[in-house]
Order: C-alpha cells, then structure tokens, then sequence
C-alpha cells in the first residue's frame, strides 16, 4: 500500500474568502447557465455587489462607479435639471425596463425621464418603460464594450437618444445617437467641461 505524500504547509496555496459578491454572482452565474435571468432574480440582492443589469435574461454586472464617473454624472444631471422640458426630470440609477418582459432591466448613469411615465411592474419594481424615456447618458469605464455595444443598441431599438461619454480618449469623447434633442444642445462640445 502507497501513502499520499503529504506536502509541507509552505507548498500548500492559501485558501481564498468569498466575498458576498462572489457568492452572488455564483448564484447567479448557475441559474444563467440553466435558464435566463429574470429582475426578479435581482431583487434583493445588496447593493455593494455592484450595478447589476438585464438585457435579454444576459446578467450585465456593472463595475463600482469612479469618483471621475461619479463627479461626471452628478454634473451632467445637474446640468440637464435646467434644460429638460416641462414634466421631466433627469435621474441617476433608474431602472429602464422592456414592456412585455421581465428579462430586460438597465440603468442608465444619468436618463431623462417623463414624470408622468413612472410605473411599479410588479416583480420588477419602480422605474420607466423606453417610452418614458427622454435621453439616456452612459459614461464609460472598464464596461466600454457594453456601453457602446449591446446597451447603444437597445438604445437605438427603442428611439431613445443617446450620449456616451468616452473616457477612454484624452480628452473625454462625447459621442451621440439617435435624434438630439434640441433643449439638450448645451451638453455637447460647448457644454463640455
């Protein structure tokens, strides 16, 4: 009979803690692979694990925004408050879902929403359907790809004007689609900051 050799402890690798995220985006991970996500699968999930998204049952995991994103955003809705029409308002982490689905959620970094459009969709929660939506703001970071791929076109699929800011460039791109608003003119390149 043969023994397993036993290997000093310095050879041994450490054993790494899970973090709550890791345990989330497992769970996640192993329902994606059996079916596709639903909202409702989110809910309740603690907002530390990060921005997490739905575009067709797909799990879109946002990283933890920049201080630069952050201080854009703020300052790109702080703008927008004194240009969007009457009975709309610009908003920071609202959720944009797809009438007739419950595989479809975003959150758009900045959106311009009709009041009079926001809507409960029970198992889902509180948020707009595209067409509550006015504009739609997005700024990039190490999610570039999705920004400028899947979600710029479910943008377009919805006829929601779009502006990416790019920060992969120096300085900073402003990139737009879609019908610009006209009362949004003051964001672009003389609105730059």
């Amino acid at each position: 009979m043969s023994a397993e050799p036993v290997l000093p402890p310095a050879a041994v690798a450490p054993v790494e803690e899970w973090t709550p995220q890791d345990w989330v985006l497992a769970k996640l991970g192993y329902l994606s692979r059996h079916r596709p996500l639903t909202v409702a699968d989110l809910h309740g999930v603690d907002p530390s694990v990060g921005r997490l998204e739905l575009l067709d049952g797909v799990l879109l995991v946002t990283p933890h925004a920049d201080v630069d994103h952050t201080r854009r955003a703020r300052r790109l809705a702080n703008q927008l408050d004194g240009l969007v029409p009457p009975g709309c308002e610009a908003l920071d982490g609202v959720n944009v879902f797809e009438p007739g689905t419950d595989r479809v959620c975003v959150i758009p970094d900045v959106a311009v929403i009709r009041t009079d459009r926001i809507v409960q969709v029970p198992g889902q929660g509180e948020g707009v359907f595209p067409d509550g939506l006015e504009l739609i703001i997005e700024i990039t970071s190490s999610n570039r790809e999705v920004d400028l791929g899947v979600k710029k076109q479910r943008y377009e699929s919805w006829g929601v004007p779009y502006l990416a800011v790019d920060r992969s460039t120096d300085p900073y791109s402003y990139l737009t689609f879609g019908d610009w608003p006209e009362w949004a003119g003051p964001l672009l390149p003389s609105g730059r900051d």
